[in-house]
């Protein structure tokens, strides 16, 4: 069998211990030594295991497991579904302004493990270039999504404010407090100008 891994497969699950900072306390702090076991053991008996790029995150993993990935599945992008067909700009339709879509999660802690493990996305590097382009008199809009996985937002929201910016930016609020669905999330880039993932060596 192969391994088509998602980021936590490989970076946070076959480590109980390093990962105990990355992830809230409950009942899944009761199986992370039982999950980290059989994680282990997944891992090194697949055929082979198939990141979707040599990410660092997913390098360092692999040192620490004793493993090597050498191919990679890179992840494949419908270019009919996701294209501007139906792009309506933020605020007004006649301007020039442009909207930036930010979807990752909000975490921009520098804990080590989150670091290592491509957990922190950083944001907090988006929201200062954001500020310095809009300083420097580019019209840009920022879209940003709340989610329960997001246990920064608030810190933020006080971030952007000091940045002079907070009226520059929009919160989605998707019906799942998990985010927004496959299916809604193609509206989403359609929407926007620009697409910024995280900064998390990924």
């Amino acid at each position: 069998y192969f391994i088509i891994p998602r980021g936590t497969d490989v970076t946070q699950l076959p480590f109980p211990f390093r990962s105990w900072s990355a992830r809230p306390r409950g009942p899944r702090d009761l199986f992370g030594f039982v999950i980290a076991v059989r994680m282990r053991k997944a891992l090194r008996s697949a055929n082979d295991v198939w990141p979707s790029g040599p990410f660092s995150p997913w390098l360092l993993a692999a040192k620490r497991l004793g493993m090597s990935f050498d191919t990679f599945l890179p992840q494949a992008i419908d270019t009919k579904l996701f294209s501007p067909v139906y792009r309506t700009p933020a605020i007004d339709p006649t301007s020039n302004r442009v909207t930036i879509f930010h979807p990752n999660r909000i975490l921009f802690s520098r804990r080590r493990c989150l670091v290592e493990s491509g957990g922190s996305m950083m944001n907090d590097l988006l929201f200062e270039g954001f500020a310095r382009a809009v300083g420097r008199g580019v019209d840009a809009w920022l879209v940003l999504v709340e989610r329960e996985s997001s246990w920064e937002q608030e810190e933020a929201r006080r971030i952007l404010a000091e940045l002079g910016v907070g009226n520059r930016v929009s919160w989605l609020e998707p019906d799942d407090r998990a985010g927004f669905t496959w299916a809604e999330m193609p509206k989403q880039y359609n929407a926007s100008d620009i697409v910024v993932s995280g900064f998390a060596g990924w």
